[in-house]
C-alpha cells in the first residue's frame, strides 16, 4: 500500500457545516448566490438526473471556448479546480520530478505534487507576496510551478512582469506554468494580469478558473482549465478514467451563469465594494488588513486567534477561517459578506478583537 506521508484523511472543519443563521464567510464562497438563470437551469435539469450526463462535458466546454475566443480543445472541464490540479500534475510530470510552489497557501498544490510521486519546494512569501526572484529561480529546474493569483489567502496578485518572469523560467527549464486563478473576477484590472491574456502564444501555460467563487456555483463543483492541446489532450486521456466527472446539474448550471454576465458584474461590483468597506471599517479599529484582489481579507487580529474565531461564532454567529491552517498564526481570513451586513460583521469583529486584546481589569 503506497504512503503519502503528508497527506492526512480530509476532514470538514466546523466552518463546513451549514447551521441555521450563521454568516459563513470562512470559505470564501458567494454570499450573492447564483445567477437565477443557473437555477432555473439546474432545476430543470434535475427532471433528467436518470441520464448520464455528457462525457465531454458539453454544451459547457463549447460555451467557454466561445466565451474566450480558443477552440475548444485548449478547454477542460473538471470536478471542481482541484481536481483539475491533480490531473495537470499527474499528466505532465513523471513520478522523480520537482514540483514548485509558494509556502503558506492551497494545501491542494502539495498534496498533488506527493500524489504524482513529485519532491516539492515551497518559495518563502510574506505579507508583500512571494519572493519572485526565488520563485524565478526555482521554476527554471522544476518540471512544474503552480502559483496562485490572486493568491489565496494574502489576496496580492502578482504584476504583468513578475508573471513573465515566471512564465521565462518555466520556458527555459522545460516545465509548465499553472496560474490558479480562482480569484481572477474579483482583481482591479489594473492590477491583476491573468495568464490568459497570451494562453495561444505558449504551449506551457495552463490557467485554472472556478465557477464556485464569483459565479457562486461552489456546491456543484465546476472548473475549468485553458491551455494548449498539448497539456490539455495529456489531462483529457487522464480523465478517460472519470468520464462523468462532472454531473449534468452542473454542466447546465454553469453553462447558464457563464451565459448571464449581468449577473456577474453585479457580483463582483458588490464584492469589491463590500471588500473596501471591510479593510476600511476594521482600519478604524485598529485591525490592519492586508490588501486584497480577492473576496476575503485577511486580517491581523494577534495571537489570540484561535479564541477569536471561537468567539466570534458563539457569540455573533459570524464564521471566519482560522489563519493558522493557512500559515498565519496571527490573522484570520475574512470572506466578503454582501455590503448591507459589512457594518455588523464589522461591529463584531471589533467588539471580540477588543475584549480580547485588552488587558484584564482595564476598563
Amino acid at each position: 500500500m503506497r504512503k503519502f506521508p503528508s497527506l492526512v484523511p480530509f476532514k470538514a472543519g466546523p466552518h463546513a457545516l451549514d447551521p441555521h443563521g450563521v454568516e459563513r464567510l470562512a470559505l470564501s464562497e458567494s454570499p450573492f448566490g447564483a445567477s437565477p438563470k443557473a437555477l432555473a437551469a439546474a432545476r430543470a435539469e434535475v427532471e433528467r438526473i436518470n441520464h448520464y450526463p455528457n462525457s465531454d462535458t458539453e454544451p459547457l466546454r463549447g460555451a467557454l471556448a466561445s466565451h474566450y475566443g480558443v477552440p475548444a480543445d485548449w478547454v477542460l472541464v473538471g470536478n471542481g479546480a482541484d481536481e483539475l490540479i491533480l490531473l495537470t500534475v499527474l499528466a505532465t510530470c513523471a513520478a522523480g520530478g520537482r514540483g514548485v510552489t509558494t509556502e503558506r497557501t492551497f494545501a491542494g498544490y502539495t498534496a498533488a505534487f506527493e500524489t504524482a510521486g513529485l519532491t516539492t519546494r515551497l518559495v518563502p512569501l510574506d505579507e508583500n507576496g512571494p519572493d519572485v526572484d526565488e520563485l524565478v529561480e526555482q521554476a527554471r529546474t522544476a518540471d512544474i510551478t503552480i502559483v496562485c493569483n490572486p493568491h489565496n489567502p494574502l489576496g496580492r496578485a502578482l504584476d504583468s512582469d513578475e508573471i513573465r518572469r515566471v512564465h521565462q523560467a518555466t520556458v527555459e527549464g522545460n516545465g509548465v506554468l499553472v496560474l490558479d486563478e480562482a480569484y481572477a473576477e474579483f482583481a482591479v484590472p489594473q492590477d491583476f494580469t491573468s495568464g490568459l491574456t497570451d494562453i495561444t502564444d505558449t504551449d506551457n501555460i495552463v490557467v485554472l478558473r472556478t465557477f464556485s467563487k464569483a459565479y457562486g456555483l461552489a456546491g456543484l463543483r465546476c472548473g475549468y482549465a485553458i491551455g494548449s492541446p498539448r497539456i490539455i489532450d495529456a489531462m483529457a486521456g487522464l480523465r478517460t478514467v472519470l468520464p462523468y466527472n462532472v454531473n449534468r446539474v452542473a454542466i447546465a448550471a454553469a453553462t447558464a451563469a457563464l451565459q448571464d454576465q449581468d449577473h456577474l458584474r453585479h457580483v463582483v461590483h458588490d464584492s469589491i465594494v463590500s471588500r473596501t468597506l471591510l479593510s476600511e471599517g476594521l482600519a478604524r479599529y485598529g485591525i490592519r488588513c492586508l490588501p486584497s484582489q480577492a473576496n476575503f481579507v485577511l486580517a491581523e487580529v494577534g495571537p489570540q486567534r484561535e479564541a477569536f474565531v471561537q468567539q466570534l461564532v458563539s457569540e455573533h454567529a459570524i464564521q471566519v477561517r482560522d489563519g493558522r491552517s493557512l500559515g498565519f498564526d496571527r490573522h484570520v481570513r475574512i470572506g466578503v459578506c454582501r455590503p448591507d451586513t459589512v457594518a455588523r460583521v464589522v461591529s463584531a469583529v471589533a467588539d471580540v478583537h477588543d475584549r480580547l486584546t485588552t488587558p484584564a481589569g482595564v476598563l
